[in-house]
């Protein structure tokens, strides 16, 4: 633990809340274990350049509007005139819900900062003061023929990782980063054990996401001349999602959404499709099943739903198996249990 040497800069608050969001992150860590203990932290670098941004330009606010000199002056008074600032200068209700989520985990930090030096803490976070609006269910998936059109009008590097994120689900970084070592193909998977996902995965999760393909993988990725660690893409994140917004445009692909985070979205949809035709039931009943599911789910306020009916259980568990292999391992220890707002996202309104 590092702690604030006391000086005369004018920067001294900027420097002292750098130092406190660093201590309070855990980047490497396990995110899953930490929610299992009821432990806040900060898991991922993204994060932590966000929660910065935020807990600096609200300090520098309280200095500049309220003259505060430390940060014990920092109350509920001044958080809800920042928030109401940002309001009057046109920030959108989604943008002010995800501030108002930086600044929380910046409270939790300053909390067990001022508690392991044994001083009073500063309480300026009482809840939130924009609530997030329940959002439409809206089916991102892109269909196999635009796949198709997009992968054929891309560099062949680009069409790789369009390849990886549409068959297998990844992440546009995780696209950039993966190594061949993860190609476990042995066994007929992509394996990233836990403790090797740091810089790799979201969060550095473990991660096994089975190679149910007909296709040779090793042919496809060229990676039979490469080493371990060698990357399977020599490429940028930046690059890749540059490459498929023009591919939009020039295969004239009709689309307001342009991101890659649509082909993990098929990936999703496809991989749930897939388990649930090796039911042994009538497409009818899987159908009315799923139709029954998502009325439950989009009626449902809690963050976990909970599966009491004996058809639905199958279809949860698939469910569950999907975002387990995208990556969002589920922490309830619940087996007829699932995460509700993945659910919606990614797999909602699916039909055989």
């Amino acid at each position: 633990m590092e702690y604030i040497r006391k000086g005369r800069s004018k920067n001294t608050l900027e420097f002292e809340v750098k130092l406190i969001i660093k201590n309070f992150s855990h980047i490497g860590s396990s995110k899953k274990e930490a929610r299992e203990n009821s432990t806040k932290a900060i898991h991922s670098y993204k994060q932590q350049k966000k929660v910065l941004t935020a807990a600096l330009d609200f300090i520098r606010f309280a200095k500049e509007k309220h003259q505060i000199k430390t940060l014990e002056n920092l109350n509920n008074s001044i958080y809800k005139s920042y928030i109401g600032e940002q309001s009057k200068k046109g920030l959108k209700n989604g943008s002010i819900v995800d501030l108002e989520t930086c600044l929380q985990l910046f409270q939790f930090a300053l909390t067990r900062n001022y508690k392991n030096r044994g001083k009073t803490k500063p309480i300026f976070f009482y809840g939130r003061l924009v609530k997030k609006e329940k959002s439409t269910v809206v089916d991102r998936s892109i269909s196999y023929e635009d796949y198709i059109l997009i992968r054929d009008t891309v560099s062949k590097r680009v069409s790789l990782a369009v390849f990886l994120m549409f068959e297998f689900g990844l992440r546009l970084k995780e696209v950039s980063n993966i190594k061949v070592k993860h190609f476990d193909l042995k066994n007929n998977q992509i394996y990233i054990p836990a403790g090797e996902g740091a810089g790799v995965t979201k969060g550095g999760r473990y991660r096994v996401i089975p190679l149910e393909s007909d296709k040779d993988i090793k042919l496809i990725l060229n990676i039979a001349d490469k080493a371990e660690n060698d990357k399977v893409i020599e490429i940028s994140y930046e690059t890749i999602r540059k490459s498929v917004r023009n591919a939009y445009n020039k295969a004239r692909i009709s689309s307001c959404d342009k991101g890659c985070h649509r082909f993990r979205h098929s990936f999703a949809r496809n991989r749930f499709k897939m388990y649930l035709s090796r039911i042994n039931e009538p497409i009818n009943h899987i159908n009315d099943l799923l139709t029954k599911l998502d009325f439950e789910m989009k009626n449902s306020n809690s963050r976990y739903f909970y599966c009491k009916e004996g058809g639905l259980i199958q279809i949860v568990q698939l469910a569950n198996k999907v975002l387990d292999e995208l990556g969002h391992t589920k922490s309830e220890p619940l087996e007829k249990s699932i995460r509700r707002d993945l659910y919606l996202v990614y797999l909602a309104g699916t039909k055989l």
